[in-house]
């Protein structure tokens, strides 16, 4: 019988553990003590100079940012079903994370928040939403440039944005770090389905 641990199946079988632990933490023990620890070290560096830089980086996931990218990425790219495939990357994953809010309803960290946020906590959507829009941003770049040199910085940039993108949420005090490592799990799970749904049965983009 074949071992379902092998080294491709741990990519996702990892994100799924992990994601699945947060999740189980939350509703059985509440707020962990672990989570607020971590709430205050974060708003004990808070400076008004490193605000505005994470202000920043926390817009590189905002709608307008988006948009703007997926619109160059039309100009760029004679194949327009780039930019299509982007959209509907990004437009699922906001539903499923909208529904996994609504259905996990946790609240938002009460007394850390700098910025003003609505809705629920768990999982946070600029953590998911910038794994699964970057990600898969990586990979169509990723298979259309020849260089390896480039190719393994795009991986490395795209990677250190994605991680900057979750701390800036725990930074402002909008999220719990657990809210922060469940995004990015399962921003990660769904990037992994939707790339081989895209690449199996509706368009060959390498």
């Amino acid at each position: 019988m074949k071992s379902i641990f092998t080294k491709r199946n741990l990519f996702l079988i990892i994100p799924m553990i992990l994601f699945s632990i947060m999740l189980a933490i939350f509703l059985i023990f509440g707020i962990s003590k672990v989570d607020d620890y971590i709430l205050r070290v974060f708003e004990n560096m808070r400076n008004p100079v490193l605000t505005t830089v994470v202000l920043i980086i926390t817009n590189l996931c905002s709608p307008y940012v988006l948009l703007i990218i997926i619109f160059l990425l039309l100009i760029i790219f004679k194949n327009k079903k780039f930019g299509l495939f982007l959209s509907l990357d990004v437009f699922f994953g906001v539903v499923i994370n909208q529904i996994i809010k609504f259905i996990v309803a946790r609240q938002r960290p009460i007394g850390y928040m700098l910025i003003d946020e609505t809705g629920y906590s768990f999982p946070s959507a600029h953590s998911m939403i910038s794994m699964i829009f970057y990600g898969f941003l990586m990979y169509i770049l990723y298979v259309n440039i020849k260089s390896k040199k480039l190719k393994k910085a795009l991986v490395v940039l795209m990677s250190i944005l994605i991680i900057l993108i979750a701390l800036t949420r725990v930074y402002l005090g909008v999220h719990y770090p657990s809210d922060i490592l469940a995004g990015l799990a399962f921003g990660y799970i769904y990037l992994i389905f939707y790339v081989n749904i895209i690449k199996k049965y509706m368009f060959k983009i390498d």
